[in-house]
């Protein structure tokens, strides 16, 4: 599925990091398709996933980590035993049907 604000977000987001850019001075990596701009000591975080295909990945997020990296995002425990949009780390608590 295709969606049209896709790469109307991305621009946004580069848009917002170049408004924060003479403020911040954002450091910035790339690893496997996932672009992450950094600063104060990860205090202020955008991370970007390559989408050239435009697909809606609010749901793959999730399912891949997203709401764990969005809770500990900036603590100790920060990508220990998962991987942000890695493979699903807490498939063990899914209840059967």
């Amino acid at each position: 599925m295709r969606c049209p604000l896709s790469r109307l977000k991305a621009v946004r987001s580069h848009a917002m990091l170049d408004d924060l850019g003479p403020q911040f001075r954002f450091i910035s990596r790339t690893n496997g398709g996932l672009e992450t701009f950094s600063v104060a000591h990860g205090r202020i975080e955008f991370l970007l996933k390559e989408n050239p295909e435009q697909k809606i990945l609010h749901t793959i997020q999730v399912e891949r980590n997203g709401f764990i990296q969005g809770i500990l995002s900036g603590t100790p425990d920060e990508g220990r035993g998962y991987e942000y949009f890695g493979d699903r780390v807490y498939a063990k608590w899914i209840a059967e049907k």
